[in-house]
């Protein structure tokens, strides 16, 4: 998985030794990865960064990183003379890319016998931090910022450059030279979402930006002429779901599939390739049935906080992944509404979002954003000019690729083809190659 993730040049894994050791205290905890090795430690992390793991092996107080638990250090990842161990390291990123930490069961509200949209909002509200003052938080994964699968990863190809003594080509994470990906997403919750797009498109379109509109199919009456105009746009339509009850992961198979179908119009008139779940709920057999009729998903975040999934949640990663034969693509940034609900200025706001930015952009990863065009959301006038302000600013960087959530999936699919070897690559004519150092400590 690690090496699919960097895409490094064919052999040189197998030149550096890569072992994975396997776990030998087999409990899941959340721990601390320290680095000894100061030459391992990239710029944007701290020496310490705790992870939560599902096990870990031998002694290490010695090793160039170590799992430091109340009972001790462990051996995380050692280089050696003719190879490097790493415990455990193909597992840990599994459980945390798919989530597997927390129970994915179905909220209170999606439980309800009617629609809970139906509920006024501020009864919503009121009710939902109630439940909230109920469960406990496990502080992990870290909000706004988890960055321990960017680590592990990060630690795993470095460690290769230091035991190699030599820089390592990797297949660049994005086309055209660009360091960054940029996709703007909204999700119309509501049928007021129709009746802001132009004013929220009169500012996207400023900056040169097509985004994605993800509509539900039974809920509302759908506006074509304005889904049809944003297609002349170049933007993008996804779908939403289907009324916003927030049941349907938590269906059966066939009543999911029926639902799914019951679209089946809409999507072949406005060429759907996306999907993101109403309220971001999601569960594995969910995802992996998505698989079946649509080319992404985005119903994941990388990091999230006081959702109906749970108290804390995410993938822990702000880069696509694939789940079966479909692109998962995570929301990267907190979602407007969140943020709201925790009563953050519209100062806050965009400096949440702009610290967020400079750290994706950072590590090269996707830079996903997600609004409410609905009227009682962001798309009230109030919030126009924050928006704007985030927009200029992810604009500002040459070196952004501003796209689509479906282009971001084509090409992580054409990115997952790619054969580095002797220099070359295979299958693709827009990718470029890219180093880590063996000396300095920039990606």
């Amino acid at each position: 998985m690690l090496t699919n993730h960097w895409k490094i040049e064919e052999g040189l894994e197998k030149q550096a030794g890569i072992k994975n050791i396997p776990d030998f205290k087999n409990r899941k905890e959340i721990v601390v990865i320290g680095i000894n090795n100061k030459d391992l430690q990239p710029e944007w992390a701290d020496n310490k960064t705790r992870v939560l793991v599902n096990g870990y092996a031998d002694d290490g107080n010695l090793s160039d990183c170590v799992i430091e638990t109340e009972k001790g250090s462990f051996n995380f990842l050692s280089i050696e003379k003719y190879n490097i161990n790493i415990n455990n390291f193909e597992r840990i990123i599994k459980n945390l890319i798919y989530e597997r930490y927390y129970q994915q069961n179905p909220p209170f509200h999606s439980r309800l016998p009617i629609n809970y949209t139906k509920i006024p909002i501020s009864l919503r509200n009121f009710l939902f931090d109630i439940v909230l003052k109920l469960k406990t938080d496990p502080k992990w994964p870290e909000w706004p910022v988890e960055k321990s699968v960017e680590l592990i990863r990060y630690l795993y190809i470095k460690s290769v450059s230091l035991l190699l003594r030599k820089r390592i080509p990797h297949v660049s994470f994005w086309p055209y030279k660009k360091k960054f990906a940029i996709a703007v997403t909204h999700d119309c919750d509501t049928e007021s979402s129709f009746n802001n797009i132009d004013k929220i498109r009169d500012i996207e379109k400023k900056y040169s930006i097509n985004s994605c509109w993800n509509v539900l199919s039974n809920k509302y009456r759908i506006n074509r002429e304005k889904l049809r105009k944003l297609k002349d746009e170049c933007c993008e339509i996804g779908l939403h779901g289907y009324n916003h009850d927030n049941k349907t992961p938590f269906l059966k198979k066939g009543e999911i599939i029926e639902r799914i179908m019951s679209a089946s119009k809409i999507m072949q008139e406005f060429d759907i390739k996306g999907f993101r779940s109403e309220s971001l709920l999601r569960n594995k057999e969910f995802l992996e049935l998505l698989s079946n009729y649509f080319q992404y998903d985005s119903s994941t975040c990388d990091t999230d906080i006081y959702s109906p999934v749970a108290i804390r949640s995410g993938t822990s990663t702000v880069f696509p992944f694939f789940i079966k034969n479909m692109v998962e693509i995570p929301v990267t940034l907190p979602q407007d509404y969140r943020l709201m609900r925790l009563n953050k200025t519209k100062n806050e706001i965009f400096n949440i979002w702009k610290d967020k930015v400079d750290f994706i952009r950072q590590i090269n990863g996707a830079v996903v954003l997600l609004t409410h065009p609905d009227s009682h959301i962001f798309g009230n006038d109030k919030y126009l000019d924050v928006y704007e302000r985030i927009l200029k600013y992810l604009t500002r960087f040459d070196d952004g690729w501003i796209t689509t959530p479906c282009e971001i999936a084509n090409w992580w699919v054409e990115r997952d083809k790619i054969v580095l070897k002797n220099g070359q690559f295979t299958n693709s004519k827009r990718a470029t190659i890219s180093y880590i150092e063996s000396k300095n400590r920039t990606l």
